[in-house]
């Protein structure tokens, strides 16, 4: 867990299947939103293989490989990887050969800091 991760105002807990929501595959992305409030968007994708997953997503962005593999950049990451782009940066991931399955926030880098009490 990262210091300051959550808003001190936020005390809301939430369980949610996370391949429950998943939508029509678009080219090759399937993505359902499992969160979603003033300060960040929390997603979960699955990519079959090669399909590209892209986000230029305003306040940063973190990624969670859970499953399979993508590559970003020719640097490829695999399951349990994590990535942290800050705000400005363009996210451009390829699945591997056996697809991938993905954890993402967005929106929060903004906000990052101690938080004022």
């Amino acid at each position: 867990m990262k210091l300051w991760q959550f808003d001190l105002a936020d005390r809301t807990q939430l369980s949610k299947n996370m391949e429950a929501g998943l939508g029509v595959p678009v080219g090759g992305v399937a993505t359902t939103k499992l969160h979603e409030d003033d300060r960040e968007i929390v997603t979960y994708s699955q990519l079959d293989a090669g399909a590209t997953l892209t986000s230029e997503a305003p306040g940063g962005i973190e990624l969670l490989v859970i499953e399979g593999s993508v590559t970003r950049d020719g640097e490829m990451l695999a399951r349990h990887d994590w990535l942290r782009l800050p705000e400005g940066h363009r996210l451009s991931v390829a699945a591997g050969d056996g697809g991938a399955k993905i954890w993402m926030k967005t929106g929060h880098l903004r906000f990052a800091g101690a938080p004022r009490v």
